[in-house]
């Protein structure tokens, strides 16, 4: 009665490879992450804007949303990236930005970030 055991599980080998797909998309999840918690500070400093806005000019507007960026710690939105253009009864505020992150070697991520609001 000698039965043949079957090996099973995973070998050495398999292991690793599992391992370095998974240390890859922690890579990607460390690099990639920060990007989006910072747009969420982006979307409620423009959400607190609209909330405490009594009206002012377009200079005012983006005063007031430079003060609240700085705050909040949001770094990536430039002056350039504002758009206050008058509408719909009073202001439209755009924040559209691009970040790139560099990843392995040549390979980047490129995100796209946009967000509007309208005071009244």
């Amino acid at each position: 009665m000698n039965a043949i055991k079957k090996s099973s599980g995973m070998t050495l080998i398999g292991f690793i490879f599992v391992l370095m797909i998974v240390g890859l998309f922690a890579y990607a999840g460390f690099k990639l992450v920060p990007h989006y918690v910072e747009f969420e500070g982006v979307k409620d400093s423009m959400k607190t804007l609209q909330k405490q806005w009594g009206g002012g000019s377009p200079a005012q507007i983006r005063k007031d949303l430079d003060r609240i960026f700085y705050t909040s710690y949001v770094d990536s939105v430039k002056p350039q990236h504002v758009k206050v253009v008058r509408g719909n009864g009073g202001y439209v505020v755009t924040v559209k930005y691009d970040v790139r992150e560099p990843f392995i070697g040549n390979l980047d991520f490129l995100m796209h970030f946009q967000n509007q609001v309208t005071l009244r």
